[in-house]
């Protein structure tokens, strides 16, 4: 946890050291704080909207996935496994663009974050 946060601060620890767990929770964190910040924004814009259950359910499953990545043992699993990871992120992305369309009309863009993860 300690090098984790060293990276993330961008300290001494490099993100190529870091645990397979570490890394998988980096590649996520992107999203999550783009979707924190949507989620801010639409309360502040159209607060109905952000209690509709498609943005609470997009939401949930994007904060279910960051705690997948932290909780899953991913040293132990063949490597690759953790791919699952950004491919399931599309699922909150389109959730998201469905439920919020009026507000945010460019949340499909979002879907770049698992592109980049899986490209690299």
């Amino acid at each position: 946890m300690e090098k984790l946060l060293d990276a993330l601060l961008l300290g001494r620890a490099k993100f190529h050291e870091l645990p397979l767990t570490g890394r998988v929770v980096l590649s996520q964190l992107p999203l999550n704080l783009t979707l924190l910040l949507v989620a801010v924004i639409v309360v502040a814009v159209d607060a109905p909207a952000a209690a509709t259950q498609g943005f609470l359910l997009g939401q949930a499953a994007a904060v279910a996935l960051l705690v997948a990545c932290f909780a899953v043992p991913w040293d132990r699993l063949p490597y690759g496994a953790f791919l699952v990871i950004p491919l399931l992120d599309f699922i909150p992305v389109g959730i998201l663009r469905s439920s919020t369309g009026d507000v945010l009309g460019g949340l499909g863009l979002l879907a770049v974050f698992p592109v980049m993860w899986i490209a690299g």
